[in-house]
């Protein structure tokens, strides 16, 4: 789902040919899709003069209906959306690659989100575990993710333990503030052999703090 609004030369070009069709997103649109989808691309960017420049959160409320996805692309992000993000990250066993790109500068990865979304996942069951007498979701101990990127987000190391560091093989990272002990913390997680690329990111003066989230997943 690509913005009709952003620039002609961000759509994408898919073997020299033009990429997928261009239209307006909505909730209603994410609501009527296929919920089958393996792979989605929504873009929230809308201009600032028109009047309502920002979708709401309850827009992504449908997101968590998608139960096969693989990968998952989110930008032009102007508000915090995190709990949908997250609580459709722990019901999509196979999703290997997320990125997300916040339009502007700073938004804060949110653990107490994390762990919010990771209770919230437990108790809704899939079809398939319904039918099988189950009322509580099987939910992964770790995000499934094997590439991750993130733009214009301030990443605490702590966000890495939810990650399995035997399979997130690759991060990027633009744009993104990041705590003075960063690099040293993620290695401590077990995170030494991923792939790392910082561009144009910057150490906060203090060290993010630190909030306490153990194993409440």
């Amino acid at each position: 789902m690509f913005s009709p609004h952003r620039n002609a030369v961000d759509q994408p070009i898919v073997g020299g040919e033009p990429g997928p069709e261009v239209f307006e997103f909505s909730k209603q649109l994410l609501i009527h899709m296929d919920h089958d989808k393996t792979h989605l691309h929504i873009d929230l960017l809308r201009p600032d003069d028109s009047g309502e420049d920002i979708y709401p959160e309850h827009v992504l409320a449908p997101l968590p209906l998608y139960r096969k996805l693989r990968t998952l692309t989110i930008v032009g992000m102007k508000t915090n959306y995190q709990h949908n993000i997250w609580l459709t990250n722990w019901l999509n066993w196979e999703m290997t690659e997320l990125s997300l790109e916040m339009e502007n500068e700073g938004e804060a990865i949110d653990m107490e989100e994390i762990v919010s979304a990771c209770k919230h996942a437990r108790g809704r069951p899939s079809m398939m575990e319904v039918a099988h007498g189950k009322t509580r979701a099987a939910i992964p101990n770790h995000f499934p993710t094997v590439k991750l990127s993130l733009t214009n987000f301030t990443v605490p190391a702590e966000f890495f333990i939810c990650f399995d560091p035997a399979k997130l093989q690759e991060v990027k990272l633009r744009h993104c503030k990041l705590g003075s002990y960063f690099r040293q913390e993620i290695e401590n997680f077990g995170f030494g052999n991923t792939k790392m690329t910082v561009v144009d990111s910057e150490d906060l003066i203090e060290a993010t703090e630190t909030l306490e989230v153990g194993r409440a997943f």
